[in-house]
């Protein structure tokens, strides 16, 4: 995702707004297991704290979102942030993050039936809180080769160097911290 804008707010096929709030949920030891359409929100700094390391979370099915506008808690995935990037991430302009899964075949979630090829990206804003234009989809055939760089993400987060500790703490449930250097990793996928 190195050469694609990260943002700060969620646009899919169908329009739903994604604002974080970080402060709820509890640690676990468990490692992170992303089922199949997870949506994954990823973090990478250009600066010098954290630039090595992208921190990946699964906040489960992309449906969920799909047809929203609520504001979700996202809990204690602000506590790695301020470990991985420092206590100030959240004011450096050169931590990025985005959000994004694909799935290369049908899925219906709550009743609505992504086709086969979905991207679901952040479309770059231009002013917190003012939303991106959505992104236009491609055919279904336009959208093979992004849609398998997508599941890269996902493959990743499930198989690849992943690790849910980072410096000896461990991180917040269905999050991890992977290596900018990975050619799997958050940083180096490009859609499309």
């Amino acid at each position: 995702m190195g050469g694609m804008k990260k943002t700060k707010l969620l646009t899919a096929s169908r329009t739903g707004v994604l604002f974080l709030m970080l402060s709820l949920f509890t640690h676990s030891t468990k490692a992170a297991t992303a089922e199949n359409n997870d949506l994954f929100i990823g973090f990478e700094s250009k600066g010098q704290i954290g630039g090595t390391i992208n921190y990946v979370i699964d906040i489960g099915q992309a449906g969920i979102y799909a047809t929203t506008d609520s504001i979700m808690n996202l809990g204690t995935f602000g506590t790695d942030l301020s470990l991985i990037y420092g206590s100030s991430w959240f004011q450096n302009t050169g931590v990025l993050w985005g959000a994004a899964t694909a799935t290369s075949v049908s899925v219906t979630y709550n009743g609505l039936t992504d086709p086969v090829n979905t991207l679901y990206l952040t479309a770059p804003t231009t002013a917190v809180g003012t939303p991106g234009t959505a992104w236009t989809r491609l055919s279904k055939g336009g959208q093979t080769t992004p849609v398998a760089q997508g599941k890269q993400v996902h493959d990743e987060f499930n198989n690849g160097v992943s690790d849910n500790h980072y410096n000896g703490a461990t991180l917040a449930p269905n999050s991890v911290v992977e290596s900018t250097t990975d050619a799997s990793s958050w940083s180096a996928i490009q859609f499309g």
